[in-house]
């Protein structure tokens, strides 16, 4: 038996995989994080390199930015828009990350709008392109 994937069941899984990425964020899970990305993944994201070329990469730019906070990581996804098409799917939203640096900073308030590319469902709907930009809450 086949079972038929269409947009309806690719979006719904998108948006677990997104709420289930998240919640590795909030509470510094690196290798629950770094399940969601493809191994060829490509970053461009707001701080210094700017861009990450492949999976081991970035994951170490989330294994040092993780120890920069206090307890947990407040991260909110709002407007969440997500097309599918086939073998290729698009997301974009507006989310905030909150919480208390290490550094004795200011408590940290920031946004960004990423837009991903994703693969096919047969890969499990990973990134293959991530793009963040910054903006206002």
């Amino acid at each position: 038996m086949t079972t038929k994937s269409g947009p309806t069941t690719d979006e719904a899984q998108i948006r677990q995989r997104i709420e289930s990425w998240t919640k590795a964020v909030r509470a510094k899970e690196l290798d629950g994080l770094m399940s969601h990305y493809a191994q060829g993944v490509l970053v461009f994201d707001l701080a210094p390199p700017l861009q990450y070329k492949g999976a081991a990469a970035y994951r170490k730019n989330w294994a040092d930015w993780f120890p920069s906070f206090q307890g947990p990581v407040g991260y909110e996804i709002r407007d969440l828009s997500v097309t599918t098409g086939g073998d290729v799917a698009f997301c974009c939203s507006l989310n905030r990350i909150t919480g208390t640096r290490t550094s004795g900073e200011k408590p940290m308030s920031g946004c960004a709008r990423p837009s991903a590319s994703r693969g096919s469902p047969a890969s499990g709907w990973s990134p293959m392109s991530i793009s963040r930009c910054p903006s206002t809450w």
